[in-house]
């Protein structure tokens, strides 16, 4: 995979993190015939904290964007399953028709389509929007070898997940709101062997009263192991690996190689940024809000909201009326997310309100049903 040494002076597009959501905003627009600059302060392949799942709304976001041929290619698998496990109960549900895949993968896999589509990719480059002005947005960049300069772009797509700040989406322009019980989110994946209890197409979540873990088996054969614990908890025991492990042996799941590996965490997870555009920058994905993860659905918001974006900036209307259009568009997208997976993220906080409802619904199957129903909307 080819990339820059440098970034460009000018692009009609500058996309700041090579994430889900920018990454396939800027293949759209590259096949456009846009000239698009894709900046990431990492470079790739790179882990990331995730769960590993692929909700049905991110697998048609990316048929919509004839960029399904990715999912092959990183050997995503099916997931027919979600098993919540409490102490002393179980609940198993239909998921709707998902995939277990490895992000690293995906990733790397459509930053690679991204690129023969003709996208100027510039890993290992941080990046901050500047001030706008007359022909469209400055952006400042930063190498480690010590080069920097700045970048004249038309537009500014914001994609960075949860480092906003650090890309210059700071007040007054733009308002973060972190909540104050927000989880942090922590991940790992390992060729250490799956436990005997998790089977491949399933989702294994374990949910204790320190947060919960979700557990899933790679198309790789790998083991994915991703967690939101409370901040309080994981302090009190020095770091994510112990916590995982509390969760997980009070639902009966012992996996003792997890605690030896390297977590990664991320910031407080629930958030929203506000607004969603101003002056020819454009926020999506993580770096736009962000809720607790269930089974896949940020990865679904983030490609959705990269189709939808695309349709805004190609529309041809002057600046301002395309920000009043992604800000309407953003908030619809981001109010429905919250009605359902944020009600089941909520729940999932309560280890004592998830052990009474897996006992009500293991006597209801055709609650457990309509739940499952339920879920499959939301994403």
């Amino acid at each position: 995979m080819t990339h820059l040494a440098l970034p460009p002076p000018q692009a009609r597009l500058v996309v700041l993190g090579a994430g889900p959501a920018g990454c396939l905003l800027a293949l759209l627009a590259a096949r456009a015939g846009w000239p698009v600059a894709l900046l990431d302060r990492k470079s790739f392949p790179r882990p990331k904290v995730c769960g590993g799942c692929l909700a049905p709304g991110a697998i048609r976001a990316l048929h919509q964007a004839q960029a399904a041929e990715v999912l092959a290619r990183c050997h995503a698998t099916p997931l027919r399953r979600l098993r919540l496990r409490v102490p002393g109960g179980e609940l198993a549900l239909p998921l709707p028709p998902s995939l277990a895949v490895e992000r690293t993968a995906l990733d790397d896999q459509l930053l690679q389509m991204a690129c023969r589509a003709g996208v100027m990719w510039c890993p290992a480059t941080s990046a901050r929007v500047g001030q706008p002005i007359s022909r469209g947005r400055v952006v400042h960049w930063h190498q480690p070898q010590g080069g920097s300069g700045t970048i004249l772009a038309e537009a500014v797509a914001v994609a960075c997940g949860l480092h906003t700040p650090g890309a210059g989406v700071a007040p007054p322009e733009f308002r973060l709101r972190a909540a104050k019980d927000s989880l942090l989110g922590v991940g790992v994946v390992s060729s250490c062997p799956a436990p005997r209890e998790l089977r491949q197409g399933e989702v294994l979540m374990a949910v204790g009263e320190q947060g919960y873990v979700g557990l899933t088996v790679t198309g790789c054969g790998r083991l994915n192991a991703a967690a939101a614990l409370q901040v309080r908890s994981v302090q009190q025991h020095g770091g994510p690996a112990a916590v995982v492990a509390q969760v997980l042996e009070c639902c009966g799941l012992y996996l003792p190689q997890l605690q030896q590996l390297p977590w990664q965490g991320t910031p407080r997870l629930t958030r929203s940024v506000e607004p969603a555009a101003s002056q020819r920058a454009f926020l999506l994905g993580d770096a736009l809000g962000y809720l607790e993860p269930f089974t896949g659905q940020g990865i679904a918001v983030a490609y959705q909201q990269a189709v939808a974006l695309w349709q805004v900036l190609r529309s041809g209307q002057e600046a301002r009326e395309r920000e009043r259009r992604w800000i309407a568009c953003s908030r619809r997208m981001m109010r429905a997310q919250r009605i359902r997976t944020g009600s089941l993220a909520l729940a999932l906080r309560h280890a004592g309100l998830v052990r009474r409802a897996v006992g009500v619904l293991n006597l209801c199957p055709v609650v457990a049903a309509a739940l499952a129903h339920w879920i499959e909307q939301a994403v």
